[in-house]
């Protein structure tokens, strides 16, 4: 009996084991894509006060400055992607997409300013001490 129960218990710790690695693999693979993506779309945005909101139907960007309700989250994704690769390239990107949200420190026209600076700032903060 004890050898039976060792024997599940063996099993079912490398089936986690397994099942932790084939994650990791999904995570690692996600991440290397977002990093694609953002790199593309960050090269794309020809202004720095410019942030991305949807694609135009002719494969263009559509833009929106600071005062758009989902500025933040492009900083946003982009402090993520430092927070997870360690990259300084990245760090730096999020730290110049981030400063054009400076301007709304203290914008009060807008019930939408969590969504504006609350993840890019916060997160510049948490990682960094940065404070926007």
């Amino acid at each position: 009996m004890k050898q039976t129960l060792r024997l599940v218990l063996t099993f079912c710790l490398l089936a986690f084991i397994a099942g932790d690695a084939a994650a990791q693999r999904i995570v690692r693979k996600s991440f290397a894509r977002a990093e694609r993506q953002t790199a593309l779309l960050d090269s794309l945005l020809t202004s720095p006060d410019l942030f991305p909101a949807s694609w135009n139907t002719d494969g263009t960007i559509k833009t929106n400055s600071a005062r758009g309700w989902i500025s933040g989250f492009f900083p946003g994704n982009i402090w993520y992607l430092y927070e997870y690769t360690g990259d300084a390239k990245w760090l730096e990107a999020a730290r110049r997409r981030t400063a054009q949200l400076e301007t709304l420190r203290h914008y009060t026209q807008t019930h939408d300013v969590g969504f504006m600076v609350g993840c890019p700032c916060s997160l510049a903060y948490r990682l960094t001490r940065d404070d926007y």
